[in-house]
Formats: structure tokens, C-alpha cells, sequence
């Protein structure tokens, strides 16, 4: 009689090898457009971010060396979401409120 063996392989992933989504909220005025934080894209890959615009109305651009105004750019109202998922894009966004202070909510996706 012959004997069969089976060898069963286990693999085990340690948690701290998972990446995990980083969280960042741009606090954004009138009067000067800003970008996301260049630290939290170059400190690990990120393959997308994520972002609402949770106060005020905003206006983006990306992709371009000018900047937005709170008259020029893309227009984001207020409760509306927006994913880039290109490196370039991610590295020239730009973000800037059409009036008071807008809070744009971003979620960086490994």
C-alpha cells in the first residue's frame, strides 16, 4: 500500500507589511491654493487618493504648472468627492476655496 503525503503551505503576513490608507484633511482659503502634503506622497507607493469637500465650495486644477483661483479651475461644490490615480497628477494638484475656508478630506490609497 503506498501512502500519499500532503504537505500543506502556510503563509503568514505580518500586519506591519500590509500597507494601510493614510488620512489628511487640506484646510484651504481664498487666497492661495495648496497641494497635498508631499511627505505622504513619497514616504510609501500610493496608487490613488480619495477626496471630499466636506465645507464650501473649491476649485481644482492638476497637471498643469498654473495654479487655481477661486474663479478659475474645476469646480467641486460642496458633498462632492473626487479619486486621483495618477502620479502626476496627485504631484501638481492644487486646491483653492471660492469663498471662506473649505475643508477637503483626503484618503491616500496604497
Amino acid at each position: 500500500m503506498k501512502t500519499l503525503i500532503i504537505i500543506l503551505g502556510v503563509i503568514f503576513l505580518s500586519t506591519s507589511s500590509v500597507l494601510s490608507a493614510t488620512f489628511e484633511v487640506l484646510s484651504v482659503g481664498t487666497s492661495t491654493a495648496v497641494g497635498f502634503t508631499s511627505s505622504k506622497l513619497t514616504e510609501r507607493p500610493i496608487q490613488s487618493i480619495f477626496c471630499t469637500i466636506e465645507s464650501n465650495d473649491v476649485r481644482i486644477l492638476y497637471g498643469t504648472s498654473t495654479s487655481p483661483t477661486s474663479t478659475v479651475g474645476l469646480y467641486f461644490p460642496k458633498n462632492s468627492s473626487f479619486r486621483l490615480d495618477n502620479q502626476r497628477h496627485m504631484e501638481t494638484f492644487k486646491v483653492i476655496s471660492t469663498s471662506g475656508t473649505a475643508t477637503v478630506s483626503c484618503l491616500y490609497e496604497p
